[in-house]
């Protein structure tokens, strides 16, 4: 992102070991940037890494505000840890984040408000409140306490977040091309696409994904290689025929390819890496 020329990055991760911290360093060298910590450990590794007063790392703390994944669980932890920051020479308490539950916004936002009441209390500022999710950032309050977002299902949508109310299948912009390779019954037809082009993460979902503009055709079955549609009603395919589906969940399926291709109906306007495929180190 730094590279494609993004002055601004947040990364709402913990980042502990050595190399990653001289690697965030570098980072910080060149571009504003901010991160978070939900522990005394993650925030003295960033503080011995850090430590120039005049250039300072922002580093916000991470709230379990329902989600049940990374975060404090209560205020008063949220200040403890404020406070270590607040005294790190090369740190600087950036304010809060979350990634709330879906469907429980409100949950997210009495907990966050209580939170900015407590670190007022201490006499430390919270300016900035930062949550994520799509699916609920059209239906937050104007009088949120959060200051700022971070949707990233929506430069796409799948089809987790079409059962969620947010779109259509229309509005669907991320789909996998595949070929009918069998069609053993009248209702079952196969795909060259498996667990390795669909992921097998459905979010919960009753099947793996569903192909666009023919009805009730569902993929239901996964192997590595292969995908099983169920066909209902009057839904027909033939062998040899190129078929669009759309993934239940669009950011695993992305780290699976190398390239992505833009469309225009069935016009290839550009071809682009997927240059963070297999980032994960």
């Amino acid at each position: 992102m730094a590279d494609a020329g993004l002055a601004d990055i947040f990364l709402p991760y913990n980042i502990l070991g050595r190399a990653k911290l001289e690697r965030l360093l570098a980072l910080h060298r060149r571009v504003i940037l901010s991160v978070t910590a939900d522990s005394l450990e993650t925030i003295e590794g960033l503080a011995a890494t850090f430590t120039d007063a005049g250039h300072r790392l922002s580093v916000l703390v991470e709230c379990d505000t329902g989600m049940g994944r990374c975060g404090v669980q209560t205020a008063n932890e949220a200040v403890a840890l404020a406070r270590q920051i607040d005294r790190a020479g090369g740190l600087a308490f950036g304010g809060l984040m979350t990634y709330p539950a879906a469907g429980r916004a409100a949950e997210a936002e009495a907990w966050l408000a209580g939170a900015k009441q407590t670190l007022a209390a201490s006499g430390l500022a919270c300016e900035r409140i930062s949550s994520g999710g799509t699916p609920d950032i059209w239906r937050s309050s104007k009088a949120s306490v959060v200051t700022e977002y971070r949707p990233g299902t929506y430069i796409y949508l799948d089809r987790y977040q079409v059962a969620k109310g947010v779109g259509s299948l229309d509005d669907c912009a991320l789909t996998v091309l595949s070929t009918v390779v069998s069609h053993p019954t009248a209702t079952r037809a196969i795909l060259d696409a498996g667990s390795k082009a669909l992921s097998s993460d459905t979010l919960g979902l009753a099947d793996f994904g569903e192909l666009l503009g023919i009805s009730g055709a569902r993929v239901t079955g996964l192997s590595e290689e292969h995908g099983t549609v169920t066909l209902s009603g009057d839904s027909k395919l033939r062998i040899g025929d190129r078929v669009r589906v759309v993934p239940d969940h669009c950011c695993v399926v992305t780290n699976l390819f190398d390239e992505v291709n833009l469309i225009d109906g069935d016009t290839v306007l550009e071809t682009l890496p997927v240059a963070a495929r297999g980032r994960t180190g």
